[in-house]
């Protein structure tokens, strides 16, 4: 997700609020596939959080930066 210069702050928090959401659903389904696996599920885990942290802190820069 990479917020557009028409785009409002209130599309872009949505935009954000529904990434977060596809990202839980996505962690749940990494915990029921590797079954206790911890180590992979802990590497999803920090893969997706870093993903989702560079998304949330580029979209507020955005939005500051209005």
């Amino acid at each position: 997700m990479k917020p557009r210069p028409q785009d409002g702050a209130p599309e872009i928090i949505a935009d954000l609020a529904s990434e977060a959401a596809a990202m839980a659903h996505s962690l749940r389904g990494s915990f029921l596939v590797y079954e206790g696996n911890r180590d992979q599920v802990t590497a999803d885990l920090s893969k997706q959080l870093a993903a989702f942290y560079g998304n949330a802190v580029y979209t507020l820069r955005a939005i500051v930066a209005r």
